[in-house]
């Protein structure tokens, strides 16, 4: 499916959503809610701009799980690891780490710019399948679809 797609298909999803959660013709199922921790989270958009990814690589996702309130994930050409604390007092990533693989110039500036949107989030929101971390200003630093795996 083409990147571009995307916006059309999450515009439509939400709206099917909308009439789940409503109640609309049905029986008044309330449309699914993803779990923040222990889903697999692909990112879509950083910072604004849509998230692509060449036929030759691997989506750049987090898993969040509860045990030990660890992080880990793919940052486009090296894995992720590290910790996340998230309370009443807010939400963060603690001590991001990355292995050190040598990536093309496009990747490489595609995870700078990942990880430091990562590092900068202080607030999160599932809405459905979506979790959108925000900085402390309350701007959407990074968007991610639930992906499930079988």
């Amino acid at each position: 499916m083409r990147r571009s797609m995307i916006p059309r298909l999450r515009a439509l999803a939400l709206l099917f959503s909308a009439a789940a959660s409503t109640g609309c013709g049905g029986d008044g199922a309330m449309a699914s809610q993803a779990s923040f921790l222990n889903t697999r989270w692909r990112a879509v958009e950083v910072d604004g701009v849509a998230v692509t990814v060449p036929a030759d690589q691997r989506e750049p996702y987090v898993r969040l799980m509860s045990d030990g309130n660890r992080m880990e994930g793919w940052a486009g050409c090296n894995r992720l690891t590290g910790g996340l604390k998230d309370d009443a007092k807010g939400f963060e990533f603690i001590g991001i780490a990355t292995t050190l693989m040598m990536c093309g110039p496009e990747t490489a500036a595609f995870e700078k710019r990942y990880i430091t949107a990562l590092n900068a989030a202080t607030e999160r929101e599932v809405v459905g399948e979506t979790l959108e971390l925000r900085d402390s200003g309350g701007k959407v630093r990074v968007r991610f679809e639930s992906l499930y795996l079988n």
